[in-house]
């Protein structure tokens, strides 16, 4: 036992001795591969450990550029890439990551071997402030042989600082801004401040001249600025006396169209529900603050969408000229009934526009029920039926969506009894009810038209457009036939009882006969009568009882007078 723990205790031991063993060597050999050379290089570690899909990372090294800080307008950079590095080399662009998050590229001019160059000069418009600068190599195959991941960089700073009080004025605002030129101690600047509508110098337009060397200027927005919704340009045109150079500068800023409005209060629809079909006025007012707009340079559509979100063709309205305008529209029969979205829409001449949303509810079509006749008789004749003659109804009905589904005929009698039927509808259709299914008396006539959308025209004979009463007409011998069929009835029952009493009579007399002569006269019967299979009736009894009567007369005659 003692000797198995030492085992134990030795093995543990020489484990944990190798553990740390193995863990030395690791460390001094990553001391090696990071201490390239045993100079430590920042770039050739960065370069190293972002090379993408194999391709190796532009050195360092192989970038020159000429200063890290230039000012916008008078000062440029230039930068030099060696791409000795790389085979086939066909073409090198430099590429800007702006502060603004723009991206520039910019193809490298061919020095001479392995040695490309660009000069790059910050615009008016160009991102203040820190820029990244990468550059892609290209062999002649036109692929990308560097690996993109070495990055250099330069700050742009300004010569001036210039601020507007907006960016966006209407008609009739006022621009204020203020300008602050900076000339950094190495140049001697001069300006002039403008305002044009570009900035192409060929073809700008000077609107107002604001001054010389001025550090805050004010103008108005009025008619000069002919075009809305544009963009405009405080120019500020720099000059440096030292090396005889000019340049322009460009503060952008913005002239919103006046937007053309609806009077809300002067729109006015002469039917806020109406039907399909039907005709809707609409009239409205109109203004514009814009001096340069005219009622006639005015457009307003009506636009209607459907309840389902189906969007109309939109209806112009007729411009008076005025600033007003009006119009008549209706829906159409085959459009969904319910709630519509009018909008009515104003544009001006530089499409400027502006909206106004009213609802409308639209409603379905009731049937109407112009006349019908009831055995081709007209509603104004008083009508009576004979007893289980057929009522025959025509109809002339119409329904402006031609959707007329079903007709009804509604009968009460003078018991409060309904005798309904429905019918559906077709041209020329007739309706019939068979007299023979009602009782006898005034019936008064109700009638009805369903269409498809569930609307019902009802017409009764309360309003005069159906006829008062249809009386049916008893047949003459309708009362009496109790009477008739009661005598009838006792008289085949007297017919029956004696037939009856007579038969029961002759059955006990037959009873009453000798054995030997029913004997005889059952022979005599096979004899001279052989019905095969066939019931002797009562009346062949006695034809063969009087054939028997010659040769047994004694008999005959007793039985003659027992009947008497």
């Amino acid at each position: 036992m003692v000797n198995y723990k030492n085992f134990i205790k030795s093995t543990f031991i020489l484990f944990f001795l190798l553990g740390i063993f193995f863990n030395l060597v690791l460390i001094t050999q990553n001391n090696n591969y990071l201490n390239i050379d045993n100079h430590p290089n920042e770039e050739n570690l960065i370069d190293i450990m972002t090379s993408q899909n194999g391709k190796k990372a532009l050195n360092y090294s192989s970038i020159t550029r000429n200063d890290t800080i230039i000012y916008r307008f008078f000062d440029s950079i230039k930068f030099t890439v060696n791409v000795s590095g790389f085979d086939n080399v066909k073409n090198t662009f430099m590429q800007i990551d702006f502060s603004n998050r723009s991206v520039g590229n910019y193809n490298m001019s061919f020095i001479e071997t392995d040695i490309y160059s660009y000069i790059y000069s910050p615009k008016s418009f160009a991102p203040l402030e820190f820029q990244n600068v990468s550059f892609l190599i290209y062999n002649i195959s036109d692929e990308l042989v560097n690996a993109h991941t070495t990055y250099t960089n330069f700050t742009i700073k300004s010569n001036y600082v210039a601020g507007l009080n907006n960016f966006e004025h209407n008609r009739g605002d006022f621009v204020d801004g203020n300008l602050d030129v900076d000339d950094h101690d190495v140049y001697d600047f001069k300006w002039n401040v403008t305002v044009v509508d570009s900035i192409s110098e060929s073809s700008q337009v000077n609107l107002f001249n604001l001054g010389n060397n001025i550090q805050h200027f004010s103008f108005q927005v009025d008619d000069r600025f002919t075009q809305p919704d544009k963009m405009y340009y405080v120019k500020i045109n720099m000059s440096d006396d030292s090396p005889s150079k000019k340049i322009a500068a460009y503060v952008p800023f913005k002239v919103l169209n006046s937007i053309p409005q609806i009077s809300i209060s002067s729109v006015n629809f002469s039917l806020q529900e109406f039907k399909r079909d039907e005709d809707c006025h609409i009239s409205l007012n109109v203004s514009d603050a814009d001096p340069n707009t005219r009622p006639g340079y005015i457009n307003v559509s009506l636009i209607l969408i459907t309840p389902i979100g189906q969007k109309e063709t939109p209806y112009q309205l007729t411009n008076n000229k005025d600033w007003t305008f009006d119009g008549t529209f209706s829906i159409d029969i085959d459009k969904p009934i319910g709630f519509y979205q009018a909008i009515l829409k104003v544009k001006d001449q530089y499409n400027g526009e502006s909206t106004y949303n009213e609802t409308l509810t639209i409603k379905n079509n009731f049937p109407e029920i112009h006349e019908f006749w009831i055995n081709d008789m007209g509603i104004e004749e008083s009508i009576a039926i004979n007893y289980g003659e057929d009522i025959i109804f025509t109809f002339n009905i119409s329904d402006v969506e031609d959707t007329i589904a079903y007709v009804t005929v509604s009968l009460l009698d003078e018991n409060d009894s309904w005798h309904n039927v429905t019918k559906a509808y077709s041209d020329n259709m007739t309706l019939l009810i068979r007299s023979v299914n009602l009782i006898t008396g005034v019936w008064y006539v109700y009638i009805s038209v369903t269409d498809e959308d569930g609307d019902t025209t009802h017409i009764t004979s309360d309003f005069g457009l159906g006829p008062k009463e249809i009386r049916i007409i008893p047949d003459e011998l309708t009362p009496l036939m109790p009477l008739i069929m009661l005598i009838i009835g006792l008289v085949f029952g007297i017919l029956a009882g004696m037939a009856f009493s007579y038969k029961r009579a002759k059955t006990k007399f037959l009873e009453r006969q000798p054995m030997v002569t029913k004997k005889k006269e059952i022979a005599t019967k096979k004899k001279k009568v052989k019905p095969p299979k066939e019931k002797i009736t009562e009346e062949e009894i006695e034809e063969i009882e009087l054939e028997e009567e010659p040769e047994k007369k004694p008999p005959q005659r007793k039985i003659k007078r027992k009947l008497k």
